[in-house]
C-alpha cells in the first residue's frame, strides 16, 4: 500500500474515531440525564412523606394542647383554641413547605438533566464538525502531496528539489 492509500485511511479512521467519540458523549449524557429524571418523582414523594409526617405532628401538638388546656380545667375558651388555630396553621404552612421544597428539588433536577443532554447534543455535534474538518484537512493534504502533474499523469518527481554540494 502507497503512502497516499495509507494516508487516507489513516484519515477516515481519524474522523470515525472523533464522530464515535460524540456518539459515546451523546449516550452518556442521556443516560445521565434520565437517572435524573428518574430520581426527580422521589423528592417529590420524600417532599409529600414529609408533609405528611409535619402534620401527623401537628395534629399531636394540637391534642396535646386540648389535653392540657382539659387537664387545667381552663376549656375551650377563646385563648385555647388561639392557639390550637395558630399551631395548625404554623403546621399546615410547614407542610406546605415541605411540599413545595420537593417540587423545587425536583425541578432542579429536571432542570440539570436538560442541560446534560444539551451538553450530550453540543459534544455530538462538535465531534461531527471535527470529523468533517478532519476529513477536509486530510484531503486537502493528500491534494498537496500527492497532486497529479500538469502534463495530465501522476508525477512522482514534482516535489523533489535539487539538491547543491558545491
Amino acid at each position: 500500500m502507497d503512502a497516499g492509500t495509507m494516508m487516507l485511511i489513516g484519515t477516515g479512521i481519524q474522523a470515525g474515531s472523533k464522530i464515535a467519540g460524540g456518539i459515546g458523549a451523546r449516550q452518556a449524557a442521556d443516560y445521565n440525564a434520565k437517572a435524573m429524571e428518574a430520581q426527580a418523582p422521589q423528592e417529590i414523594a420524600a417532599a409529600q412523606r414529609a408533609a405528611i409526617e409535619r402534620r401527623t405532628e401537628t395534629d399531636r401538638v394540637i391534642s396535646q394542647q386540648v389535653a392540657r388546656g382539659a387537664a387545667s380545667g381552663a376549656g375551650a375558651g377563646p385563648s385555647l383554641l388561639d392557639v390550637i388555630g395558630d399551631t395548625a396553621q404554623a403546621g399546615e404552612y410547614r407542610a406546605k413547605a415541605e411540599q413545595y421544597q420537593g417540587n423545587e428539588r425536583a425541578r432542579q433536577i429536571r432542570d440539570r438533566a436538560k442541560v446534560t443532554r444539551w451538553e450530550g447534543d453540543r459534544a455530538f455535534m462538535g465531534s461531527i464538525i471535527e470529523g468533517i474538518g478532519g476529513l477536509a484537512s486530510g484531503a486537502a493534504t493528500y491534494g498537496a502531496r500527492f497532486a497529479p502533474s500538469t502534463t495530465g499523469g501522476y508525477d512522482p518527481t514534482w516535489r523533489r528539489t535539487t539538491v547543491s554540494y558545491g
